[in-house]
C-alpha cells in the first residue's frame, strides 16, 4: 500500500535545486584595476571534498566553457557556510574588512558583463548569466556593480533565471573605497535556504512517501540517497500537471531538489531511469480555503462542517473514485447549490458559501455507502447596540446570534 502522509509544516517560498552549493553573488569592484573581481558561495550540504567543486567564467558571451577553470582544494566544508573565490587577495580584504577564502586570477578575472558556471563532479550545477550573450546593456550586467541571489532561489543547474537575482545596476560601486561605506553595498552572507515544508526521499526504486498533500506554496524538497535519480514532472510528460517541475537528467546520490508548488492541483511525477519498474508519485496541492475536506476510503474526512458565511472549503481527492455533489436537485433544501463534476480519480476542488444555512451532500458511486457530509453556515455571534437592545443587562453587555 502506498505510503500516504498529510502534513504542513513551515511556511518556505522557494526551490532549493540540484546540487550541495550555490552561487549567491558575482561582483566587480571599484579599487585599481577594477577588484575586487568574484563570487560569494554558498553550500547547502555538507562538502567532504571541494575538489569536486569548480568555476568557469564565460567572457563576452562566447559560450559554454566546458569545463572548470579553477578547481578548488581537496578539503571538507560544512553546510551553510559562505566560500569567497576573488581574482585577488589585498583589494579583497580592504574592500570587504576580510580575505578571501580562495584567489585565482583566470575563472574570476571578470567584468560585469561576463557569466559565470559553476561545476560540481564537471557537471553545471548552477550558473549566473546568460554564457550565450555578451551582457553589456543587458538586465543582467553589473558592470562596476554587483549581483546577489534571492533568498530561497537557486541552484539553477544551467538555465540562468533572470528574475532569481537582486542587482545593483552598472556602476553601483563606483569611488567606493570600502562596502560597509558604500551607498550601495554587496549584500554579502545574506542568502539564507529556508527548511522545506516535506522531504521525499529517492532510494533504491521508491520515493517515500510516494503520496503527499500539501498546501498552497508550500516547499517539497527530494532527497537522493542512493542511486541514480531524478524527478521529472514536467508538463511534456505529465500534461495534466497544473505547472511543470523537473530536477534535470539523473544523477548518482547525493543531491537535493526542490520545488514550491504555487498552483493547486494533482502532480504526477517519475524517476526517468526507473518509471519502468514503478519509481513514480503523486503530490496534491491543496486549495487555499479555511476549510479543508480529505475524500477518502468512500467517507469525506471531516463529514461535518461548520463554517461562517463566505468561507471556502476545499476537497482533496487521492484516493478513489469520487465527487462532491451538493445540487439543488440533489438537495432541493439547499440554500445554493455546489457540484464538483463528475466522479473521477485524482482532484482537488472547492467551493465558498456565502448564504447561511444548511447544506446536504454525497458522493454520487458512493452514496449507497452512505459516503455524505453537512455544511452548516452560520453567521458568527455579535454585540448588540444600543438601539437595538434597548435594555442592557448588568454588566452593559448582551449578545444575539
Amino acid at each position: 500500500m502506498k505510503n500516504f502522509i498529510l502534513s504542513a509544516l513551515l511556511v518556505s517560498i522557494t526551490a532549493i535545486g540540484y546540487s550541495q552549493v550555490v552561487i549567491t553573488a558575482v561582483f566587480d569592484g571599484p579599487l585599481s584595476g577594477g577588484t575586487p573581481k568574484g563570487v560569494e558561495l554558498f553550500t547547502l550540504e555538507e562538502i567532504s571534498d571541494l575538489s569536486r567543486l569548480g568555476i568557469s567564467s564565460a567572457n563576452n558571451g562566447t559560450g559554454p566553457t566546458g569545463a572548470p577553470e579553477y578547481t578548488f582544494p581537496a578539503e571538507g566544508v560544512a553546510a551553510g557556510k559562505y566560500i569567497y573565490l576573488a581574482n585577488e587577495g589585498p583589494n579583497f580584504t580592504a574592500f570587504f574588512g576580510f580575505p578571501p577564502d580562495y584567489i585565482d586570477d583566470g575563472s574570476v578575472a571578470i567584468n560585469g558583463n561576463d557569466a559565470i558556471e559553476l561545476f560540481f563532479d564537471n557537471m553545471v550545477i548552477d550558473v549566473f548569466g546568460d554564457v550565450n550573450e555578451d551582457g553589456l546593456g543587458t538586465a543582467w550586467e553589473y558592470t562596476d556593480g554587483w549581483v546577489y541571489r534571492m533568498t530561497g532561489t537557486g541552484p539553477d543547474k544551467e538555465n540562468f533565471e533572470v528574475a532569481n537575482w537582486d542587482y545593483s545596476g552598472p556602476n553601483a560601486l563606483d569611488g567606493e573605497t570600502t562596502n560597509d561605506g558604500a551607498t550601495t553595498p554587496v549584500p554579502i552572507g545574506t542568502y539564507a535556504q529556508p527548511t522545506p515544508d516535506h522531504i521525499i526521499t529517492a532510494s533504491g526504486i521508491t520515493f517515500d512517501p510516494d503520496e503527499l498533500i500539501v498546501d498552497l506554496n508550500e516547499t517539497v524538497e527530494w532527497q537522493n540517497a542512493g542511486g541514480t535519480h531524478n524527478v521529472n514532472g514536467s508538463q511534456g510528460s505529465y500534461p495534466n500537471n497544473p505547472e511543470g517541475f523537473s530536477s534535470g537528467a539523473a544523477a548518482p546520490s547525493p543531491w537535493s531538489f526542490a520545488h514550491t508548488f504555487t498552483l493547486p492541483g494533482i502532480y504526477n511525477y517519475h524517476c526517468d531511469p526507473h518509471v519502468g519498474v514503478g519509481m513514480s508519485g503523486k503530490i496534491a496541492v491543496r486549495p487555499a480555503a479555511e476549510h479543508q475536506v480529505a475524500v477518502e476510503n468512500n467517507f469525506f474526512e471531516p463529514r461535518d462542517l461548520v463554517i461562517a458565511p463566505g468561507e471556502t472549503v476545499a476537497w482533496t481527492n487521492v484516493s478513489g473514485f469520487h465527487n462532491v455533489n451538493g445540487s439543488l436537485g440533489a438537495y432541493p433544501d439547499n440554500p445554493e447549490g455546489f457540484f464538483s463534476g463528475a466522479a473521477s480519480n485524482d482532484w482537488v476542488w472547492s467551493f465558498t458559501f456565502s448564504a447561511p444555512g444548511v447544506y446536504q451532500y454525497h458522493c454520487d458511486p458512493h452514496l449507497s455507502l452512505d459516503m455524505k457530509g453537512t455544511i452548516t453556515v452560520i453567521s458568527p455571534y455579535k454585540p448588540l447596540t444600543m438601539a437595538e437592545l434597548n435594555v442592557i443587562d448588568g454588566d452593559g453587555l448582551a449578545f444575539y446570534q
